[in-house]
């Protein structure tokens, strides 16, 4: 009797330890680094938000950015979505965005007439209208290196005023608007930083 109970424990073990694991490999994609996927240079959808965090000519500021869409609805036909910059540091307490039939990402203020904050696939040189200023691509293919992430394909969008660069903007596919940089006055060494160290995209 004990021998057969015995054979029988060890035909179960037998089993057990050649069952193939069911357990899903992990999940090894990086969010704030690799993005979610997809090309999409600004994603939109309800949720979603990025932190940034804050440099002032070098030196970290105890505030930090975050921008977070808080809803959609529809107006004049179209679907806008509800972004909150909760901090009022990055571009205002709120604005409305959408895409275009295009895909790009339009925005606007209250007030104001839509513009672009972003063309789909922008090709090198190409300019666009951004509210009060233009904007230009001036490199599809760039890298950026921030404390947390290398980026490389980046958008960078230079915003013009006449000849002088206000700001520069770079975008990654799959995750967004990944660092900005006010050259306030270059030559002396003043800037404004805006650096992503936190996302969640949908």
């Amino acid at each position: 009797m004990q021998k057969s109970i015995l054979i029988s424990l060890l035909v179960v073990l037998l089993m057990v330890s050649c069952k193939k694991s069911t357990t899903p490999p992990a999940d090894t994609t990086n969010l704030l680094c690799d993005g979610a996927g997809g090309s999409d240079l600004f994603p939109l959808s309800v949720g979603n938000y990025w932190t940034y965090t804050i440099k002032k000519n070098g030196v970290i500021q105890p505030k930090k950015a975050k921008i977070e869409v808080l809803k959609d609805s529809v107006t004049n036909g179209k679907k806008y979505f509800f972004l909150t910059d909760s901090s009022n540091q990055l571009f205002g307490a709120w604005r409305f965005y959408r895409k275009d039939t295009g895909n790009h990402t339009q925005f606007y203020i209250p007030g104001y007439n839509e513009a672009t904050e972003i063309v789909r696939a922008p090709n090198l040189n190409q300019t666009w209208n951004s509210l009060f200023y233009s904007r230009i691509a001036t490199n599809v293919n760039a890298s950026v290196k921030t404390s947390t992430c290398s980026y490389s394909g980046i958008v960078q969008a230079n915003e013009m005023d006449g000849g002088q660069v206000k700001n520069r903007r770079y975008y990654k596919k799959g995750l967004g608007l990944i660092y900005i940089v006010y050259p306030n006055n270059p030559t002396g060494g003043d800037s404004t930083e805006y650096i992503l160290t936190d996302a969640r995209i949908k």
